[in-house]
């Protein structure tokens, strides 16, 4: 029943990380998308 439970609570805490690692490659690739606009607009 403790190991499940272990399991369980990895499961949750890798799919946050993963979710919260996704969020950030998502926001770097929006920020690197914008610098190059703003670059292109010079």
């Amino acid at each position: 029943m403790y190991t499940v439970l272990m399991n369980n609570m990895m499961a949750f805490n890798f799919e946050i990380l993963f979710q919260m690692i996704m969020s950030m490659t998502d926001y770097m690739a929006l920020m690197r998308f914008f610098m190059c606009n703003v670059s292109l607009n010079k």
